[in-house]
Order: C-alpha cells, then structure tokens, then sequence
C-alpha cells in the first residue's frame, strides 16, 4: 500500500506524468461511520493529506458507541455469546484517483486501508478480547465539496472474527483538511 501511495501520482494522474511536489496539510475526521444492518462503528481521525498528489494518511479511533451481543467461535463445536465493547485503533491510507462530475459535485474514486488492532472486553466477565491485527481494505467515492471539505462514501470488509455479524460495511466520513 505504501508503493501504491508513493507511485500513483504518474499512473492515475491528469496532470500529466511529471511527479508534483508534496503539498501536505493537517486533515480530521469526526463523523465516519462504518455500518451495516447488524453493527456500527463510529470513529475519529487526524493525520495528513497531500492535496497536490491527492493521498492521505491517518490515525485513527473507532468504536462502537454501545454494547452488543456477540457470538464468537471458540472451536467446531463452541460459540459463546458476550456483551461486547470495542475499539480498532489503526493506520488508515488512501488515494484519490480520477476526477468526474457527478450531481455537480467534483468526485473522485478512493482505494485504501485501515491496518490495525481490534481490541475490547467483555462485560460480565472477566475476560477480554483477544487482540487480533486486521487489514481492512476500502474503496468508494470521494465528494469534494470544496478544497478544504470532502465526503468519503464506500464499501470496507471489515473482518471482526465475529459469527453473527457480517464483514460487509459501508462507511461515511466527513474529513476536513486543515489549511
């Protein structure tokens, strides 16, 4: 992924193939939603953006604002059910690529990941989550509503290890880029 950001300035670029000097910027994200029909996520975020080659990287902060039911697959023939709380604390990079008009809005596709650790607990228990390490990849549509403001709508596989909750996510984030 790391490449990826580092050399698609020359392969997806519009501006021509000559490599642009980095123009980088603050960024937050306080409203990103990650959901489906069984789960949510909510998250916060800061870190950077390249407005001139069109990448960002950040740290990030999720979480589920509230307790869930869980079913979780301890071998063949256990599944134990908690109430779970959790977090994802993770790395999250992306590109924007290609830039259309849709609805009269500036848009562009988006590709990336979010690289991290799940963690949380139980309650009722005295046990916790076993940390586990996830590579989330996501990709979408970027609506630039103007050079400091953009809304980030997409699809994420989001794979929890949990058996009643799909991997499937859609995510909608707000970013704003500081300037």
């Amino acid at each position: 992924m790391f490449l990826f950001l580092l050399f698609s300035n020359t392969l997806l670029s519009q501006e021509g193939n000559d490599i642009q000097r980095a123009n980088i910027h603050g960024s937050l994200s306080l409203l990103t939603f990650d959901f489906n029909f069984d789960d949510l996520f909510w998250s916060f975020s800061g870190g950077i953006e390249d407005v001139q080659n069109e990448w960002g990287a950040k740290l990030n902060f999720e979480f589920r604002p509230f307790k869930k039911k869980v079913q979780i697959r301890e071998d063949n023939n256990i599944i134990r059910q908690y109430k779970e709380v959790v977090y994802f604390i993770s790395l999250d990079a992306d590109k924007r690529f290609l830039h259309f008009n849709l609805w009269g809005t500036d848009t562009q596709f988006f590709a990336g990941t979010r690289t991290g650790f799940l963690l949380g607990n139980y309650k009722g228990t005295n046990e916790n989550r076993k940390p586990k390490f996830i590579t989330t990849p996501m990709a979408g549509f970027c609506f630039n509503f103007s050079d400091e403001i953009n809304l980030k709508v997409g699809y994420i596989h989001f794979s929890d290890g949990l058996v009643n909750v799909p991997d499937s996510r859609v995510t909608l984030g707000l970013n704003f880029i500081l300037k």
